[in-house]
């Protein structure tokens, strides 16, 4: 009985999954549900995104980039404050 099984799983054809974007991006043969689903879907992932992952969502540039421009950004800051302090 198992092997039958076996058998049977080892004859089916491999399906081909497409990401969500690929569907939605395609030929528009999506029906109002299957593209509410996806952004369903879509929703869900932005939730479970901390704030970094969503900030480096929305700005085209890469994530070296991003961190090396932030890191500047904080050590301005830093220099600011200190210089604030030492001017008192």
């Amino acid at each position: 009985m198992m092997q039958d099984i076996d058998r049977k799983e080892e004859n089916k054809a491999p399906e081909t999954v497409a990401s969500d974007e690929e569907k939605i991006s395609g030929d528009g043969g999506l029906t109002l549900e299957e593209e509410n689903e996806l952004l369903r879907r879509e929703i869900e992932r932005m939730k479970e995104k901390n704030l970094k992952e969503k900030l480096y969502d929305h700005v085209h540039v890469s994530v070296r980039t991003m961190d090396i421009f932030i890191g500047f950004m904080l050590f301005l800051l830093a220099a600011v404050i200190i210089l604030g302090l030492l001017d008192r």
